[in-house]
């Protein structure tokens, strides 16, 4: 390593023994990054160059047999992707008996038990995960997202990224509501790239509902998603959105401590929408079509 390249290992690693470190009750459940805005033209026609390529979840992430088929697709029978990153190839392969093993545990359709499971098991570190499970190992480049404005926007980042992807919700779907994980595991960022006002973010914070509506504006947000959350699409096209998941909460740090099971830090994003209401509305519209 050059001297160039240990000094930015040692910077990175200052930063890291001085981070503070927070659970998902000690951050907001959205936050708009203030230093980032990205040029969404650009996004949006690198984007569209890939139209063609979104499929299901178990398609695109084939390590998933470590999480149940049913299960799996349950949560996002409605939620499209393309791999940016994707599995590295030299993590251990989840065999046939270990994904036996894990359906039994996380996918027995019992909603407690699969809650458990995940937060059993997905620990900060990850070490005791399925290799497939575990997302710090899905970060190996695909060709689409090499030299891209996608790998540009991502490395603007602090943070290393992993599980790197375009999402798209289609008109009149819902992804079902669902808990991914607590933020010492990984930091969710999204950026959208289109997005229809009828695009809306739910949710659930200590009984509360909260709502909001993500502008396609070349802004990018963090996604607490250690609580229960979803997306419904009422619109008449995609929401697509650039996703991605940091390693660690260095771009976090601009987040001011606070009481956050009080305080709403989206403003005029915010909306005053009823989930239940909107998901017919959003069913009704997808029988009509």
């Amino acid at each position: 390593m050059d001297r160039m390249g240990q000094k930015n290992l040692t910077l990175k690693n200052t930063i890291n023994n001085n981070m503070l470190i927070r659970k998902k009750y000690d951050l907001p459940t959205m936050h708009k990054f203030k230093s980032k805005k990205f040029d969404i033209k650009r996004l949006q026609e690198e984007a569209l160059k890939l139209a063609n390529n979104y499929g299901n979840v178990m398609e695109t992430n084939k390590a998933l047999c470590s999480n149940n088929h049913e299960l799996v697709m349950s949560v996002y029978k409605h939620f499209k992707q393309i791999n940016l990153t994707e599995f590295d190839p030299e993590a251990a392969s989840p065999t046939v008996e270990s994904c036996k093993v894990m359906g039994e545990t996380a996918g027995t359709g019992d909603e407690n038990i699969s809650k458990i499971a995940k937060y059993k098991l997905k620990s900060r570190l990850g070490k005791s995960l399925n290799p497939g499970l575990n997302e710090h190992n899905y970060n190996t480049p695909t060709e689409a997202y090499i030299g891209s404005y996608f790998q540009e926007v991502v490395k603007s980042f602090k943070a290393d990224a992993i599980r790197v992807r375009l999402v798209r919700l289609d008109p009149g779907k819902t992804l079902t509501p669902h808990i991914d994980y607590d933020p010492t595991y990984a930091v969710r960022v999204i950026i959208p790239i289109f997005a229809e006002e009828e695009a809306t973010n739910y949710f659930w914070r200590k009984g509360k509902q909260e709502a909001y509506h993500l502008k396609a504006d070349g802004s990018a947000y963090f996604l607490n998603i250690g609580f229960k959350h979803t997306v419904v699409n009422s619109g008449s096209t995609p929401r697509i959105s650039l996703m991605f998941s940091l390693k660690d909460q260095s771009d976090l740090q601009e987040i001011e401590e606070g009481n956050w099971n009080e305080t709403n830090n989206m403003g005029d994003l915010t909306l005053n929408k009823i989930y239940e209401e909107h998901k017919a509305y959003a069913d009704a519209q997808q029988v009509a079509v």
